[in-house]
């Protein structure tokens, strides 16, 4: 079940990477940088898992251990430790997206004057623009 969720928190990051936007409702929204941020934290849980599988079972071997006592012992000490990273990363999401969020009418109006402005310069009297 924690696969799963780390498989949707990774394709999440990649799509917030990509559009620069992620939606934590229907009218509830992240945008810019802290959206950014959001989506690479949604895809550190699998790397740092990876690479703390890699430095615990060199600490194993290290110690003169099996490989087969290395994968029970690696699995049982990383069924908890990636509860504890998947869900403490998915929190910290959420909570920078309930503080950098805003409502999706708050983002269209602030796009709206930069669309309907003139796009010709002021030099350009108003004769020539028309």
């Amino acid at each position: 079940m924690c696969l799963l969720l780390e498989i949707g928190m990774l394709v999440m990051g990649v799509v917030t990477l990509i559009k620069g936007r992620v939606a934590l409702s229907r009218a509830r929204i992240v945008t810019g940088a802290p959206a950014y941020i959001i989506g690479a934290l949604l895809i550190l849980p699998i790397p740092l898992l990876i690479g703390l599988g890699m430095i615990l079972s060199v600490l194993l071997i290290s110690q003169g251990i099996g490989p087969e006592e290395v994968a029970r012992e690696a699995a049982r000490r990383f069924g908890f430790l990636d509860l504890v990273i998947v869900v403490g990363v998915a929190v910290i999401c959420f909570i920078l997206g309930l503080c950098y969020g805003v409502d999706e009418a708050t983002v269209a109006a602030r796009r709206k004057p930069a669309e309907e402005e003139d796009p010709a310069p002021d030099w350009i009297d108003a004769e020539e623009r028309s």
